[in-house]
């Protein structure tokens, strides 16, 4: 098994490899090039992408994009719970992507944390950023039909898909009926429209043992 901070690879000497991408893409310093790397030593024929991350670096998500469609092996996407920001690109990188029930994807323009400079900076910027968000709308509009003009359309007010509405807008082909999604542990404030995710399910209770057998001894010694 590898592991790189926000994204572990399992399986690596059998037929199939399992990749987890259970983080923001390009975090505490773990680049797409690493990812890159590690990719180049899986010799399965099968890998099985799965998803759980509030987004991150796009341009890290097209790098990681692009190595796994070039990759010899059949690649298949599981939206485990949240696939949303640049994540939604990298769910994009399969020949077929399945969604755990109660899982979302979520689609918005590109965005830029770190703005600063003159007025002609921040023109280049918003220009960057929209040809950013073309291309990403033509990678939506790849997989799942329409235009980009349409996807763009979509990607400026924040769109949110649960599973079924994913599965109708050609993001992805199925919601896996039998798979629940993992519950959320991401901090979704910065975006606009965050959903109500659905709350995991409620543990069991914890057995206080040693007060029973306390109860059940008391006096007896």
């Amino acid at each position: 098994m590898k592991t790189n901070n926000w994204y572990r690879m399992e399986n690596l000497a059998g037929p199939e490899t399992d990749i987890y991408v259970y983080a923001a893409i390009g975090k505490d310093g773990v680049s797409a090039a690493d990812f890159v790397q590690d990719l180049r030593t899986v010799k399965a024929k099968v890998i099985n992408l799965h998803i759980d991350s509030p987004g991150g670096s796009p341009f890290e998500a097209v790098t990681m994009l692009t190595a796994l469609k070039q990759s010899k092996a059949e690649v298949r996407v599981f939206v485990d719970g949240l696939a949303a920001s640049a994540a939604s690109v990298l769910a994009m990188a399969g020949t077929r992507t399945v969604m755990a029930q109660h899982s979302f994807i979520m689609i918005h323009e590109a965005h830029s944390s770190e703005a600063a400079g003159s007025a002609d900076d921040m023109r280049k910027l918003a220009d960057m950023l929209d040809m950013m968000s073309n291309n990403i709308a033509d990678i939506y509009t790849k997989r799942a039909g329409g235009t980009v003009e349409e996807w763009r359309a979509r990607m400026a007010v924040e769109t949110w898909f649960t599973d079924e509405q994913a599965v109708s807008a050609g993001l992805a082909d199925e919601v896996a009926t039998d798979v629940l999604a993992v519950a959320n542990h991401f901090d979704l404030s910065e975006f606009e429209h965050p959903p109500e995710l659905p709350a995991p399910e409620p543990l069991e209770a914890k057995v206080d043992w040693a007060g029973i057998f306390d109860e059940a001894f008391m006096g007896v010694l």
